[in-house]
């Protein structure tokens, strides 16, 4: 009967409910995968094993962006980064003319972090697509559209012209084409 009593109570019941989210969401939490403590790869195929461990991070990371203080993460990233430099079978290509707008910007304090965005966006596409053959288009649209998440995960503060054009274009269903336009004029 108390407990019929409870669950009457609008108040008992929406506490109820959110308890039991955060119980069930906890057991769901993304992790990040086991860091090996030294990553010395001698051959190329020293680095095959570790691709899912990549996807893991990056996901963790699109989930964490703005923790800038969390050292498990930033160990994460050391290690992702590391395999990406030497990986064979992820080659990405660090477009300046996309980039070098928001690193340079004065007010805008997660430059680093955007950069590795980027190169995590471009990373997960190439390693979620691995029977495909993506072209370069496809490859640094996903990076931008990775950095329009980020930004938008910080309320689009400050104000970043590029950032802003790359969001609109994105609403707007048009970033691929824009940046297929400016990727042409690059090479």
């Amino acid at each position: 009967m108390s407990v019929l009593k409870f669950f009457t109570s609008k108040t008992n019941y929406f506490f109820f409910v959110i308890a039991l989210f955060y119980a069930f969401s906890a057991n769901f939490a993304q992790t990040l995968p086991e860091i090996p403590q030294q990553f010395n790869p001698e051959v190329v195929a020293d680095y095959a094993p570790h691709e899912a461990d990549i996807l893991q991070i990056i996901n963790y990371t699109e989930k964490h962006r703005t923790d800038t203080t969390d050292i498990p993460q930033k160990k994460a990233i050391a290690f992702a980064m590391q395999w990406l430099a030497g990986s064979p079978n992820v080659k990405i290509t660090v477009e300046a003319a996309f980039i070098t707008p928001i690193l340079n910007h004065e007010k805008f304090a997660y430059g680093n972090e955007m950069l590795i965005q980027y190169m995590f966006g471009m990373t997960k596409i190439i390693l979620e697509n691995k029977e495909k053959t993506l072209s370069e288009t496809a490859i640094q649209t996903a990076g931008i559209s990775t950095l329009v998440d980020f930004y938008k995960d910080l309320n689009s503060k400050p104000r970043v012209k590029r950032l802003r054009k790359y969001k609109r274009l994105e609403r707007r269903n048009r970033l691929e084409k824009w940046i297929g336009k400016k990727l042409k004029k690059v090479s």
